[in-house]
C-alpha cells in the first residue's frame, strides 16, 4: 500500500536535514511533492497514494504528516506545503475525530490510532486543539504492552507495539512542554518508567554475535512482536528504539520556527 514510500521520504527528509547531502535533497523532495501532489480532496490520505479516495486513512496518513513534517524541518518546502498541512488538520478535526479520539478512517469511533492524529496534530503546531486534549484523556490509562489486552484495560486495537510508538512521543510531547499540565506530566512519568522497565526486560539475545566496531563479538538484541498484521522482529524493534529514543530524537521536532527552502532558493530564517 506503499506505505514504505512514506516511510523512505521520511528517513530522506532527516537524513537531508543532518548531512545536507545534495542527493538525499533532490530524493526527499520528490517524495514530498508526490506526498502533497496525491493528498485527497478531503485533505486525507490513502493507500497508494490514491487521490481520488476518500476513505481517508489515519495510518496511512501519520505517516505522510510525519514525512512533511521531517521535510519542513530539514528546510524543504514543496508547492502547496503549507495548505496541505492547513487542509489535513482540517481532516483530521472533522473527518477522522470521533468520539474522545481519532478512528483508523473517517466517521469512525476512536481506536488505537488516536495516538496518530494526537501526534500529527502536535508536531505540526495544533497542540493546543481540544481535539489533542481530548486524545490525550483517551490514551491517559495506556500503557506501553506487546499483548493488547495489557496496554488498557480497553484494548485499543491489535497492534499494540504500533500505538505504543506513538503513545509514547505524544506522551513526551504533552507532559515535557513548558505548558505541560500536570495529568500530563503524570501520564508521561508513569509511561517513561512502564516504558524503561519493560523493553530492556522484553529484549531478546539469543547466542549469536555479530562484529562490533571495535572488532570485538556483539551480541545480537531484537524485540518481537506478534500482531494483528505479522509486524514480526524487524518492525517491532525499530518500534521500541524509537520510543527509547524519544528523550532526544524529537526535541527539534517541536520547534516553530523553521528554515524554509523551495526550488531553486536557498534556505531562509
Amino acid at each position: 500500500n506503499e506505505y514504505a514510500f512514506l516511510i523512505a521520504t521520511y528517513a530522506l527528509s532527516e537524513a537531508y536535514g543532518m548531512t545536507r547531502n545534495p542527493n538525499a535533497k533532490i530524493a526527499a523532495m520528490k517524495g514530498l511533492e508526490r506526498i502533497v501532489r496525491n493528498q485527497s480532496p478531503t485533505g486525507g490520505w490513502d493507500y497508494r497514494l490514491n487521490r481520488e479516495s476518500t476513505r481517508d486513512d489515519m495510518s496511512f496518513a501519520g505517516w505522510a504528516l510525519q514525512a512533511l513534517k521531517a521535510g519542513k524541518m530539514a528546510g524543504l518546502h514543496p508547492d502547496g506545503l503549507d495548505e496541505c498541512i492547513k487542509r489535513a488538520m482540517k481532516c483530521l478535526a472533522t473527518r477522522n475525530f470521533r468520539g474522545g479520539g481519532f478512528g483508523y478512517t473517517a466517521g469512525g469511533g476512536p481506536t488505537g490510532l488516536t495516538a496518530t492524529g494526537c501526534l500529527a496534530m502536535q508536531l505540526l503546531g495544533f497542540g493546543d486543539r481540544a481535539e489533542v486534549k481530548s486524545a490525550l484523556d483517551y490514551m491517559r490509562e495506556w500503557r506501553p504492552a506487546f499483548d493488547k489486552d495489557k496496554m488498557a484495560a480497553k484494548a485499543p486495537g491489535a497492534c499494540p507495539q504500533y500505538y505504543c510508538y506513538y503513545a509514547a512521543q505524544c506522551k513526551y510531547q504533552a507532559g515535557m512542554g513548558p505548558s505541560a499540565t500536570p495529568a500530563d506530566k503524570q501520564a508521561w512519568q508513569q509511561w517513561n518508567a512502564a516504558m524503561k522497565a519493560l523493553y530492556p526486560k522484553s529484549i531478546i539475545t539469543p547466542a549469536e554475535t555479530v562484529e562490533g566496531p571495535d572488532g570485538q563479538p556483539k551480541a545480537i538484541g531484537y524485540w518481537t512482536n506478534a500482531d494483528a498484521h505479522g509486524a514480526g522482529d524487524t518492525m517491532a524493534t525499530c518500534l521500541c528504539a524509537l520510543q527509547l529514543m524519544v528523550y532526544y530524537r524529537y526535541l527539534p521536532t517541536t520547534q516553530a520556527s523553521q528554515p524554509v527552502e523551495r526550488r531553486g532558493t536557498s534556505p531562509r530564517k
